[in-house]
């Protein structure tokens, strides 16, 4: 997964099944999903994105600013504010990125059977053993009369079955309904899940991403008890679902 602690809890991502990735906006899915896809590039083992939401350009800001240490604010200015020593932070960066060498980028619009035939066609050269979807909810309807949860059924079937053929671990990020702004707790749970039941029927596994500094500081969790830059920082991964036990 690329994060030690969910290691060590689920065993890494499954090659076979769908894993998704939920939370709300801002709340920081789409870093799970990078990170998993940056981690295993890294060891040799194929990946492939599908930024639904980002062009291949920003993606590639993010991913570039997270291996670099650079700020990407920094980046997306054109580099106004880049010191000498991020300088040459941002070059070694650039440089590893270039080795990679399993590690390929989709964007645009496009349905759940389209996803799996990009995969598919060119998987081989890449030796694909992770996908990860950003985010299920903007994959393109098959038919536009379709009602929304028809649509997250139909998708979530195709992903799916398509991992388990091609033995492939898939990732699929997931919006969260707004059930849980109103709870007291809004940690995600499985209800939460948006247009939900066959995300949680055809999932194995499904983790809830969750950050209090969207919702309060850090005097509002009784459980927290470090420093503010901490709090600005933590992310919480609530393993929902996981069919496999833990």
């Amino acid at each position: 997964t690329g994060i030690p602690d969910l290691d060590e809890l689920i065993g890494g991502y499954s090659i076979g099944i769908g894993t998704v990735i939920a939370g709300r906006p801002g709340s920081g899915k789409s870093s799970v999903l990078r990170t998993a896809c940056d981690a295993n590039s890294k060891a040799g083992i194929g990946s492939h994105t599908f930024s639904l939401e980002d062009l291949r350009a920003r993606f590639a800001d993010r991913v570039l600013a997270s291996e670099s240490e650079v700020p990407i604010e920094v980046l997306r200015s054109g580099g106004a504010g880049l010191t000498q020593g991020q300088s040459g932070d941002l070059r070694h960066a650039i440089g590893r990125l270039y080795q990679r060498q399993h590690w390929l980028i989709d964007d645009g619009m496009m349905t759940a059977a389209q996803v799996v035939a990009r995969w598919r066609r060119r998987g081989d050269d890449n030796q694909t053993q992770l996908v990860a979807l950003d985010y299920l909810q903007r994959l393109r309807k098959s038919d536009a009369r379709m009602s929304d949860f028809d649509h997250v059924s139909e998708s979530m079937t195709i992903l799916c079955d398509a991992a388990k053929d091609d033995k492939i671990a898939l990732l699929i990020g997931s919006q969260l309904n707004r059930e849980c702004e109103k709870r007291d707790d809004k940690r995600p749970q499985l209800a939460d899940l948006r247009a939900g039941g066959p995300i949680e029927e055809l999932s194995k596994c499904v983790i809830g991403v969750y950050r209090g500094i969207m919702y309060g500081d850090a005097t509002d969790d009784d459980e927290f008890h470090g420093t503010e830059t901490e709090w600005q920082q933590r992310m919480e991964l609530l393993v929902l679902k996981h069919n496999d036990g833990v």
